[in-house]
């Protein structure tokens, strides 16, 4: 156990000294959370960093594209601060999560912000790690479900969005966290509540 904990620190300081190396923007630090696939790290580090392909980047980079709206509302330039957190519809799914977890909703000016905020959060480190899972799996199933609608004939309907966030995040922590010992109505009440089964 102590050499597992070891390798996670020797790759914790690899990964900030790569950033301070070869980022532009090295004041943010790799974020790489064991409960999530490594996709859903990737994609989360690309966000932060915006390097997805929303319609704003891809106008851009001179893609010639029909809009620059977001296809969630289309009320505002698809960017991913919009895309993933500013959007009615991400805001109406972030409200859900917030409420679910009993957390006071934030407004950040950057998706850094929102990870941020949990780092301030005054919770055990589980309970923090367990919060980066969910956001990373909130912004992994908000980018899925617009490339639904975007790209396949029928889109996930939107009601089932907060229902995906809660289960795979459920499904991803339960089975890659060994010390997991919350039961799907225990998480389904609030994941931060500590149980003892």
């Amino acid at each position: 156990m102590k050499e597992m904990k070891r390798c996670y620190q020797n790759i914790d300081k690899a990964e900030k000294l790569h950033d301070n190396a070869s980022l532009p923007d090295a004041y943010i630090s790799t974020r790489w959370c064991r409960f999530v696939p490594k996709k859903v790290n990737i994609f989360v580090w690309r966000a932060l960093r915006d390097r997805l392909p929303t319609r704003w980047n891809l106008s851009n980079k001179g893609v010639e594209i029909e809009s620059i709206l977001c296809p969630s509302c289309s009320s505002s330039p698809e960017t991913i601060h919009h895309s993933l957190w500013t959007c009615s519809l991400a805001t109406c799914v972030w409200l859900k999560v917030f409420s679910w977890l009993d957390l006071p909703y934030p407004t950040p000016s950057s998706l850094e912000d929102v990870f941020a905020y949990v780092d301030q959060l005054h919770v055990h480190n589980d309970r923090k790690l367990m919060l980066h899972a969910i956001f990373g799996v909130v912004l992994w199933t908000l980018w899925s479900f617009r490339n639904h609608l975007i790209f396949n004939s029928h889109p996930m309907a939107r009601n089932e969005i907060f229902d995906k966030v809660t289960s795979t995040s459920f499904l991803w922590y339960k089975n890659r966290n060994r010390k997991a010992n919350i039961s799907w109505n225990n998480w389904l009440q609030n994941p931060l509540i500590p149980y003892v089964l």
